[in-house]
């Protein structure tokens, strides 16, 4: 449970980071345990 959390934690914190240091970041797609988050 714990490791899980941390791990959405992780992608979440990922995705922001790629959004806000890539100049062109385009479409940022995470599919974990069926559920899928994208930014563009």
């Amino acid at each position: 449970m714990k490791i899980g959390i941390i791990v959405v934690l992780t992608l979440f914190a990922s995705t922001f980071a790629a959004y806000f240091l890539l100049s062109d970041a385009g479409r940022v797609g995470i599919e974990y345990r069926g559920y899928v988050i994208e930014m563009s």
